[in-house]
């Protein structure tokens, strides 16, 4: 009953919020709608609250007969036990989530640099295959060196460094104090030779990885710990690196971890917090807090004058964790009651990670077993009484709260239209917190080709592609202030569109709007799905380069052991190519190698996969493919290799390979294993009188 009087409240007043809008859009006569209004949430209110309180006031005289005769010590006891073991778990949970993403931080950050580190040396040997018979190797190096100078990621803070082995010159970098000079005596501010380390490293290994402290761009002056990965580039004789910042690494790290926290909820209205041991607010789980977020809390004091979060300080240096006790004040009531919080640090990151409970339903269960049940009932007839006189001037005070909050709305309205008016050339819109477009201006209509008038009737939703729909209404319900995202937006004529939106809130009392500021990066796009593709692309044939395809080969692998499907692979090698170059010239032997390239790529299967191993090697991949199957689709393509035309009528190009497969029969333990079987075929097939298949018996 008490809900069905609390649901039919929220129903009255929201219909008188939807009156105040259709109001204000409409410009009738002001001051009259605002009285109409105002009698309306007056009388509405006043007999909805009379109601209510009759009802609940029956309710509860009923409940506390039944009641008074209960026994309550046990049943405390009993209450805070289930209780304390409650909130325990549930920080012990967080706890060990956030111990399993601190022990892999190390290992994801090195990982993160070498995988960047690995695209730049891929983007290098691109741009060497591409000018080495054109340009000098110092005409290469400035090619490099421009390409790369300037480029930054995360936020400005990494970028890419490479400089020659042999004299140790840096080509480019983030200080261009040094840049083009010898930096061999280079030394860290901890005093390593830095550069002479990372020759060592790059002369006895070809790569790896090197920590050192250097300047951080945000901390002129200040070095921190950072940890670069860097690769020799053997046919320049250079070397290409990237690094990360640990601290900003761990931080990121850490964001995301205090974000998932402050999505965990459990029980009825449980929730997470999260302070570092100088009191400052990390995170908390309930959203009508989130306000505290990043305050210092450390002289917070309850009702008794006690320090609640020096004390959660203390409780959760224990090895184990602690309980605080302690009183507060409770959204709910008016007055303090008892709380319990259960407190436990977070070894290395100076965190102190808990949850609470209220243990004021169980006292007020004791505290009516003392009552007398005369004066309980007399107490409450004088409650309602007291409550029902006071009805009357509340709806006035409401009535004002009314008309000031209409005024407010429509300023507010009146200075998002100004906002609008003056800026930029992106597209502009103001949305409510259900997603749909309230007003925009004129930009936007030219970037999508509607008109104000279909715009208004749409969402952001109804704008973005089909397959990003449903993520985005699912994230509708995060705080989306100050969010920023890339989305693909649907024009009216169908074309879709890459676009970068940022969102800022605005807040009027309770009612959210939002301001989304919208770009069109599809000409960018395109730019980075170029240099991705030079990244995964050998620079002369146009097949995937040597790592892409090992890539290929280590996933179809995975397949295939899932799946328990056949995997044959074939390593081919052009036949005297060596004898062609000679004889012809590098220029026909890069030819050959592309026309060969052209005519594999167009006889294979869609789902066979190709990329250049090595010179004159092609390494092939066909999935769910038997040896014997694989054997007729080589043999096919070798008989079309032998019958192309080449501009030197004298010239004739023919291959030999080999074939293995892998099955349920056979066991490789490593993906080098395949390589090594299938290349013992090749030289095989090339000792038997070559142009001719080898396949694994």
């Amino acid at each position: 009953m008490t809900l069905f009087l609390r649901e039919a409240t929220i129903y009255f007043m929201a219909i008188g919020r939807l009156k105040f809008i259709k109001y204000l859009v409409t410009g009738r006569d002001k001051m009259q709608d605002l009285k109409k209004i105002g009698r309306y949430f007056r009388f509405t209110t006043l007999f909805i609250l009379i109601i209510a309180i009759l009802v609940m006031g029956g309710l509860w005289v009923y409940t506390s007969y039944s009641t008074f005769y209960r026994e309550s010590g046990q049943l405390k006891e009993e209450y805070i036990a289930s209780q304390k073991d409650l909130i325990q778990n549930e920080v012990n949970k967080v706890i060990d989530e956030i111990e399993h993403h601190k022990s892999k931080t190390e290992e994801k950050l090195r990982e993160s640099i070498r995988e960047r580190g690995y695209e730049a040396y891929d983007i290098v040997i691109n741009i060497y295959e591409r000018n080495k018979n054109k340009k000098s190797k110092k005409e290469i190096e400035q090619i490099i060196a421009e390409t790369f100078s300037g480029v930054t990621f995360n936020k400005g803070r990494g970028y890419y460094f490479g400089g020659r082995v042999q004299d140790v010159t840096l080509l480019f970098g983030d200080r261009p104090q040094i840049q083009g000079k010898k930096v061999l005596d280079y030394r860290s501010p901890e005093g390593k030779y830095i550069f002479r380390d990372i020759v060592q490293i790059l002369t006895s290994e070809g790569e790896g990885f090197y920590e050192y402290m250097w300047e951080h761009p945000g901390d002129i002056g200040n070095s921190h710990r950072k940890v670069s990965f860097f690769k020799l580039v053997e046919p320049l004789n250079i070397w290409i690196g990237t690094g990360e910042y640990y601290e900003d690494f761990q931080y990121e790290q850490q964001q995301e971890i205090l974000e998932r926290i402050s999505r965990v909820s459990f029980g009825r209205d449980g929730y997470i917090f999260v302070s570092n041991f100088n009191g400052l607010n990390l995170t908390t789980g309930d959203k009508k807090q989130s306000q505290l977020i990043g305050t210092n809390e450390w002289e917070l004091e309850d009702f008794r004058g006690v320090k609640i979060v020096q004390e959660l300080a203390k409780a959760a240096k224990k090895k184990d964790g602690g309980f605080v006790y302690y009183k507060w004040h409770k959204p709910s009531k008016n007055q303090p009651v008892d709380k319990i919080t259960f407190v436990k640090g977070v070894s290395g990151w100076n965190w102190m990670v808990g949850t609470g409970v209220y243990l004021d339903d169980i006292n007020d269960a004791i505290v009516f077993k003392r009552k007398i049940l005369k004066e309980r009932i007399i107490e409450h007839i004088a409650g309602i009484s007291y409550i029902i006189f006071f009805l009357g001037s509340l709806a006035l005070l409401l009535e004002l709260h009314v008309l000031k909050r209409i005024k407010s709305i429509i300023k507010y309205e009146e200075n998002v239209s100004e906002i609008l008016l003056n800026l930029s050339m992106d597209g502009i819109y103001l949305e409510n917190d259900r997603g749909e477009i309230l007003d925009c201006n004129e930009s936007i209509h030219r970037m999508l080709g509607y008109t104000k008038e279909e715009l208004l009737n749409l969402s952001l939703a109804d704008l973005m592609a089909e397959n990003q729909r449903k993520g985005f209404s699912v994230e509708r319900g995060v705080d989306l202030k100050n969010s920023h995202r890339e989305v693909m937006i649907k024009k009216k004529d169908g074309t879709l569109l890459s676009a970068e939106i940022s969102t800022s809130a605005l807040e009027l009392e309770d009612e959210k709007r939002q301001i989304t500021f919208l770009r069109d990066i599809t000409k960018r796009k395109g730019m980075e799905k170029n240099l991705k593709e030079l990244s995964i692309r050998d620079g002369l044939t146009q097949l995937y380069n040597r790592r892409y395809i090992f890539k290929k080969l280590k996933s179809e692998v995975e397949k295939s052991n899932e799946n328990g499907l056949p995997l044959s692979i074939s390593l081919i090698d052009i036949d005297h190519f060596k004898k062609i170059n000679d004889v012809f010239g590098h220029m026909m032997g890069d030819e050959v190698l592309k026309k060969i390239a052209v005519a594999l790529q167009e006889n294979l299967r869609d789902e066979d996969h190709i990329g250049r191993y090595g010179g004159e090697e092609f390494l092939i991949i066909l999935p769910n493919t038997k040896s014997e199957e694989a054997l007729k689709i080589i043999e096919r393509i070798k008989t079309i290799i032998n019958q192309l035309r080449w501009k030197d009528d004298k010239l004739a190009v023919s291959f030999s390979g080999g074939i293995i497969e892998k099955n349920s029969k056979t066991s490789y333990t490593k993906l080098e294993e395949m390589v090594d079987e299938v290349d013992k075929l090749l030289y095989r097939a090339k000792n038997n009188g070559r142009n001719r298949i080898e396949i694994q018996k």
